[in-house]
């Protein structure tokens, strides 16, 4: 073998081995980048939702104006922990099926959000107090490889102290958090 193609073979082979230790080490932090993506973008999404219904005024009881408030209660897009539940596992992966995920809830529906793709997530939304108190908290729970640890990310929002009952103003930004994002 000449030289040449000895050193052409010597870089091709440098370059393979780059390419699989970049497969074995970046492809699963790839992974958990993009779950993080995906779940800031759908929380981000329920916490618009969320921050509409705050200021849009609404009619209560007795035609008065309902106070400043996001959606009041609490619901989950399944009674499911995990898509790992077979109650709601898609047949050939750890995602939730569409099907089996409930997007018809009052909630869900007042901040308009529904998911009809496939989801690694466990959707919840829990929400109290009007005006300045009031709160919300989102969370995105998935657990990938079904090992029963999981990823975790929290939008938490709050109401604005310039609310009046005339006026709902919402100056606020949600916070985010994430626990376990490598999970």
């Amino acid at each position: 073998m000449n030289p040449r193609t000895r050193t052409l073979w010597l870089v091709v082979a440098g370059l393979l081995v780059a390419v699989v230790a970049s497969a074995a080490w970046g492809w699963p932090a790839l992974l958990r980048r993009r779950q993080a993506t995906y779940a800031m973008e759908v929380l981000g999404r329920m916490a618009r939702g969320a921050h509409i219904y705050y200021v849009k005024p609404r009619q209560g009881e007795g035609a008065k104006r309902m106070p400043c408030q996001f959606p009041q209660g609490q619901v989950a897009s399944t009674p499911a922990p995990s898509c790992c539940d077979p109650r709601v596992r898609m047949a050939d992966d750890n995602r939730c099926d569409p099907s089996k995920t409930d997007w018809n809830r009052l909630i869900w529906r007042a901040i308009g959000v529904e998911l009809t793709e496939p989801q690694p997530f466990v959707y919840r939304y829990e929400a109290t107090g009007t005006m300045a108190e009031a709160r919300y908290t989102l969370t995105a729970l998935s657990d990938l490889d079904c090992d029963g640890v999981f990823a975790t990310y929290v939008y938490e929002g709050r109401g604005d102290p310039a609310s009046t009952p005339d006026n709902c103003l919402l100056t606020t930004h949600p916070t985010f958090r994430a626990v376990n994002p490598g999970e």
